[in-house]
This record gives structure tokens, sequence and C-alpha cells, in this order.
């Protein structure tokens, strides 16, 4: 899949254009195969840096079953 300078996504939140170019110098970790799967995927949604550390965390999920429940049927 080639880098096409046409297709730009925007961001989830605040609509900035986002271009593959940038969205590769945001996310220097990934490689660039992985990097065009993930950009031109239409499930996937991309933030900005800016609404991407302002969104806010979500909240612990407790365990439905305690660490006896396991010890208990599986030792």
């Amino acid at each position: 899949m080639k880098s096409n300078n046409t297709h730009l996504k925007c961001c989830v939140d605040c609509g900035k254009p986002i271009n593959f170019n940038e969205f590769c110098q945001n996310n220097p970790a990934l490689k660039s195969e992985n990097a065009k799967a993930l950009y031109y995927n239409p499930i996937i949604s991309i933030y900005c840096l800016n609404c991407y550390f302002e969104r806010p965390e979500k909240p612990f999920k407790q365990k439905r079953r305690g660490f006896s429940y396991y010890k208990k049927n599986y030792l």
C-alpha cells in the first residue's frame, strides 16, 4: 500500500486533519508497514496529540472472582 498524501484522516475529537507523515512522526515506534496498516484501516480511530493526552482515563475494572476462587479450584 502506498502512502497517499491526498488521503487524510481527521482527529476523532477535534477534527484536525492528520496526514500519514504526521502520524508516523507521532508514532516513531511503529514500523512503516504497521503504521500503514493502522492509518489506512477504516475501523481505527486516530487522535491528534492534544486530544489523545487530554482524554480521561478509564476507571479500574474490578475482577469478578477473587484469588481464593482460583486457588480453591485449580490448586
